[in-house]
């Protein structure tokens, strides 16, 4: 099956890295962390498919060895004795909303452009791109229209940090005309999450559905060059 690019759809939606600092880091006047203590090395978490940023960082010299994994379905973030955490934005936010306060200011690391990878269109499986209320591909889609009931996404199960990054202009596309994020629809947020059930994959396996199992995902949002 050959894939292609839709969109980049709506506004310029971009992927964000963030280094968040903890903080017992920003509070500590000799400079030293929390979880690394006195001069040593910062002891830096990253979410699992940015791990391997980690684990170059700690081959450079420039954070603690063995780095660990932390992502927002794991453990309670206020118990974990790190420095900082390498994520995707908005999860320090929402860590945040359960430990006020756990982590302080952040800053980017990188960026990439949000996409909807489809089908190529020809024959059968993923034709089904063709949905209700979106163009036979070309810049003009939306992200309302891409959120609309009926079509396969993938998108994640919205309890990761990757997974969040990708939902979250989904999610904002369904929030009624003159509404507030409050009003989305509960049922529409779970259509998105829960079908299909290799939706609720992290991406690099998504990418790997979509790409070897014709029609599981009708659409599959991710970074752009990820996808192209």
């Amino acid at each position: 099956m050959r894939e292609r690019i839709l969109a980049i759809v709506g506004a310029v939606a971009l992927v964000a890295v963030a280094f968040v600092v903890r903080t017992a880091l920003t509070d500590d006047d000799t400079g030293g962390g929390g979880g690394g203590g006195g001069g040593s090395r910062p002891v830096v978490a990253c979410t699992p498919d940015l791990l391997p940023v980690c684990e170059a960082l700690a081959a450079d010299g420039r954070i603690a060895a063995d780095p660990p994994t932390l992502d927002l379905d794991g453990e309670a973030m206020a118990d974990q004795a790190i420095d900082g955490w390498i994520t995707w934005d908005p999860a320090p936010g929402i860590a945040d909303i359960d430990h006020e306060g756990a982590w302080a200011s952040s800053r980017p690391l990188g960026a990439s452009a949000l996409a909807v990878g489809g089908g190529s269109g020809s024959g059968s499986g993923n034709q089904g791109v063709l949905i209700e209320g979106c163009p036979d591909g070309g810049a003009t889609w939306t992200w309302a229209c891409v959120a609309a009931p009926g079509p396969a996404i993938g998108v994640g199960t919205g309890r990761t940090a990757e997974s969040l990054a990708r939902l979250h202009p989904l999610a904002l596309a369904l929030v009624p005309d003159d509404g507030v994020v409050l009003d989305i629809s509960d049922s529409a947020l779970t259509d998105l999450v829960e079908s299909p059930a290799v939706g609720q994959a992290r991406f690099p396996e998504q990418l790997r559905i979509f790409r070897t199992q014709r029609g599981a995902l009708t659409l599959l949002v991710g970074p752009e060059q990820a996808l192209d």
